[in-house]
């Protein structure tokens, strides 16, 4: 109209964002040291979670074990005139044999055990004052946790038990021990968790020890003279000379109920002293390096993890020269925490290794995955997950291999070290 065009004015280009450049290194790396900062008290928020789990687990483990039978000590058989000791036995052999298991009550567990207990020796000839009639054979032991029991048998004769406390106890006539050396032998079976002991109470005294169990520790006075430790077996020797005292045995007799199951008062106060000549020997039988205390080992690596993988972010950033920003950091930091909460989680219906394994795989796929979306790399996620992958298992292999962990963290620190340097050399001066 009027030789006027009609032609609209061409649009204005459209705004694209200049790439971001990376963060100058020395800021960076303070950015990234407060983030492993802030990490790490999330790590202890975790570490309270699972000390937490532990306790509950542990007070219902108890609540088992206490209900199956608890620890379990052997003392005697000493013969009893009145409320004294009178004799210990000349020789005396004690045979355990162990057979452990586990009992669930949901997702809780405790490890108790089965014990068949022989015992034999035998006793000088024992004399009494005249008019002595009293006399019985007394064996300290939880009487009430024993679930079957083979009559005492001495010098000829088969005695029955009856329980008394904390204690056997036998009556026998005392005129049948007056001539010669007098054998005696007696066998029961008892239900108990934690620990088994036994008083070596005979002048000579043999124990033996041997059966299913899992992670044995021998403990008391002495260690076994023989001993052999297997995956799920081990058995043990243990082999004494000694003059065990009346006074000795009478102090173990007062003193150790609680320990051996005696009724005590609850509003009372009990100290419990073992004699200074008294010889206990047996063996703890430990659930292991449980669930949660692997967990709580794991959240010790915690930090190496963290750092190496943010300096592992660093160098990408640098190498690359593509900008990470420090909120996206973050988020990967986030995802390292979240392996913990899952290993937790998981850990309680699984065995530790499978957890961990389940729980590293998300977590490295997730920040692999992240980090291929976010620098559009496949090259850059797959290095991340691989160096991932690499700490994940070297930090499994030093939970497992206990001693020797020291020495390879330090070998792998010394590595990531060698590492850092070598790629340092690619910043600008």
């Amino acid at each position: 109209m009027n030789g006027m065009s009609t032609t609209p004015p061409p649009l204005p280009p459209a705004y694209v964002a200049a790439p971001r450049k990376p963060d100058r290194p020395g800021v960076k790396i303070v950015l990234m040291a407060v983030q492993c900062v802030v990490l790490m008290i999330a790590t202890l928020i975790v570490w309270g979670l699972v000390y937490d789990r532990q306790s509950s687990v542990n007070d219902v483990a108890d609540s088992i074990a206490d209900e199956w039978g608890g620890k379990v000590r052997i003392g005697g058989p000493f013969v009893m005139a009145g409320d004294s000791v009178a004799a210990v036995s000349r020789t005396l052999r004690c045979d355990v044999s162990i057979e452990s298991k586990t009992l669930h009550r949901g997702i809780y567990e405790a490890e108790v055990y089965d014990a068949a207990v022989e015992m034999s020796g035998s006793f000088d000839a024992l004399r009494l004052p005249t008019g002595t009639d009293d006399v019985r054979l007394t064996v300290r032991v939880p009487a009430r946790k024993i679930y079957r029991i083979e009559p005492l048998r001495i010098a000829g004769r088969t005695v029955e038990w009856r329980r008394d406390g904390g204690s056997l106890v036998a009556d026998i006539d005392a005129s049948a021990m007056d001539d010669g050396v007098t054998d005696f032998d007696f066998s029961f079976r008892i239900h108990g968790s934690g620990s088994i002991e036994v008083v070596q109470s005979g002048q000579h005294t043999v124990v033996t020890m041997e059966g299913e169990a899992r992670n044995p520790s021998f403990t008391g006075s002495s260690l076994p003279d023989d001993r052999s430790v297997t995956d799920r077996t081990f058995s043990a020797k243990w082999e004494s000379n000694s003059v065990m005292t009346t006074d000795a045995c009478n102090s173990f007799m007062d003193n150790d109920r609680s320990i051996l199951g005696g009724e005590m008062d609850p509003e009372m106060v009990y100290v419990i002293e073992e004699p200074y000549d008294l010889q206990v020997i047996g063996a703890k039988f430990l659930v292991g390096v449980d669930r949660y205390r692997k967990v709580s080992r794991s959240l010790k690596f915690a930090f190496i993890i963290i750092v190496l993988t943010f300096i592992s972010l660093f160098f990408t950033e640098v190498i690359t020269k593509r900008a990470i920003p420090m909120f996206n950091c973050f988020l990967i930091g986030a995802a390292l925490v979240m392996f913990y909460l899952l290993l937790l989680s998981f850990v309680e219906f699984v065995s530790f290794g499978m957890a961990y394994l389940v729980a590293s795989v998300m977590t490295i796929a997730l920040i692999g995955g992240y980090m291929w979306r976010m620098l559009a790399s496949v090259r850059t996620g797959v290095t991340i997950a691989s160096i991932l992958t690499l700490i994940y298992s070297c930090c499994y292999v030093m939970l497992c291999l206990g001693r020797y962990a020291l020495a390879l963290g330090s070998l792998i620190l010394f590595a990531s070290l060698a590492a850092m340097m070598w790629a340092s050399l690619k910043l600008k001066r």
